[in-house]
């Protein structure tokens, strides 16, 4: 041991050479260890981007955007739909406690009574309707899903209920408001 130790300081620059040797093979070690790291971590990542869109995430924000608008115009079309039907219905209760309507026959489909067509002859509803058929024919074309009658008697009855002006024009939906407010 003592011949190795009195060797090395005989030869000190040689053995400050190893050293130097050995630190920087340490070192140039270790950074190739991070470099596949980081290869492998670039790797995943290309992958990932390969990969995308995922699922979850295959909508873009605008589609999404539009998505939710219409999910939120179907909602607020039904709550306000509802919201008429239970007025009209406690209305109706308060008035005659029971639900009667004379202008339509309580069965499906929905039929107008000898009185509902002497209303519509008053108000001339033939007439708003057929002023305003490209109107309520773009509505009808734009929204419905299914021609089943029952699903466009349905569509017809939330829709008019909560936008009548999608169908006829402020004018005669006054004319309609007047007629109801004096005949009660």
């Amino acid at each position: 041991m003592n011949s190795i130790i009195k060797h090395i300081l005989d030869n000190w620059p040689a053995a400050i050479w190893l050293m130097i040797g050995g630190i920087i093979a340490w070192v140039i070690f270790n950074i190739k260890s991070e470099v596949k790291k980081a290869n492998k971590s670039a790797e995943d990542s290309r992958r990932k981007i390969g990969e995308l869109p995922c699922d979850l995430h295959r909508y873009s924000h605008s589609d999404l955007r539009e998505e939710y608008k219409v999910n939120i115009a179907e909602v607020k079309t039904s709550i306000l739909y509802i919201k008429d039907s239970v007025d009209i219905l406690v209305k109706n209760l308060q008035n005659a406690n029971v639900v009667v309507n004379p202008y339509t026959k309580r069965r499906s489909p929905m039929t107008i009574t000898d009185d509902g067509y002497k209303l519509v002859d008053r108000l001339g509803m033939n007439d708003m309707i057929y002023s305003n058929w490209d109107r309520i024919n773009y509505c009808l074309d734009e929204n419905l899903k299914s021609v089943n009658p029952y699903d466009i008697q349905q569509f017809l009855m939330e829709q008019v209920t909560v936008y009548p002006l999608k169908f006829i024009q402020e004018c005669d939906i006054d004319k309609i408001k007047l007629v109801a407010y004096n005949e009660g």
